[in-house]
């Protein structure tokens, strides 16, 4: 039972960070240009 949700929750921290790393970068290179 309890698999399925820390799959799932593992599944958004993932996507929360690749995100989060995205719009990091982004912005970085935004205020180097």
């Amino acid at each position: 039972m309890y698999s399925i949700p820390i799959v799932l929750l593992n599944d958004i921290q993932k996507l929360l960070k690749n995100k989060f790393n995205f719009y990091y970068k982004f912005i970085i290179y935004n205020k180097f240009l």
